[in-house]
């Protein structure tokens, strides 16, 4: 069945309807209307289409346990402690907010999230518990080990390679060299927060944008190589 012909119990207006199968078709999961094997796939996972395409193309590079804990935090709240209006300090520039994330969330688990340990990697303990109960049903439906047998740098670039996937239409391109705002794919432009690392690349993934009244503000960026 056309996924447009479903029998929803309240029917979406098309414009949304279309914006929905648009996105569908951009993750693998539909094509010409219709499930594909990845969208069944999809389908098996407790998350939103742009978390459970992640957690696939992740499981995919061969670091399933990785794309996990992206999801689980991207599902949850912010799990580390920004206090409104901070500012990144002069030198830390990286390539991803959510690495940044990844990073300091294992760290913490491997201690049990003890409250010493969440307080000194600066995460909210309520949201890291939250985090934790996401990535173990995440594991376990997605059939991936709970816990990486690599470090994080050596995932990295497949991290950022993920993130692509999952958020193919929320790429920018830096309109300056170390400026803050972005021109997006889709149109329009974003500023990328003072609070993010992601501070040189020329191209990133916006994957965490809301509307201001200024404009489009970007708390999540994590970037990306041209060539991918």
């Amino acid at each position: 069945m056309c996924i447009r012909d479903s029998p929803y119990f309240e029917r979406p207006h098309d414009a949304a309807l279309d914006v929905a199968l648009a996105l569908l078709e951009r993750l693998d999961a539909s094509h010409e209307g219709l499930i594909t094997k990845v969208g069944r796939e999809m389908l098996a996972l407790p998350l939103h289409p742009r978390l459970s395409r992640l957690v696939l193309a992740a499981k995919d590079m061969g670091i399933g346990a990785r794309g996990a804990l992206a999801a689980a935090l991207l599902g949850e709240r912010d799990v580390l402690r920004v206090e409104r209006g901070a500012r990144r300090g002069t030198n830390d520039v990286g390539s991803s907010d959510l690495v940044v994330r990844m990073e300091r969330f294992e760290r913490a688990d491997e201690d049990g999230l003890r409250a010493a340990s969440v307080e000194a990697e600066g995460l909210d303990r309520g949201t890291a518990f939250s985090v934790k109960r996401a990535l173990d049903t995440i594991a376990r439906a997605a059939n991936v080990p709970r816990v990486p047998d690599t470090r994080l740098y050596e995932d990295e670039d497949a991290v950022l390679r993920a993130m692509l996937i999952a958020f193919p239409d929320r790429v920018g391109k830096r309109r300056e060299t170390r400026g803050k705002t972005i021109v997006l794919s889709g149109g329009g432009s974003a500023d990328i927060a003072d609070s993010s690392i992601v501070a040189e690349a020329e191209l990133v993934i916006a994957y965490d944008a809301t509307k201001t009244a200024q404009g489009v503000s970007v708390r999540g960026a994590s970037a990306i190589e041209a060539e991918w």
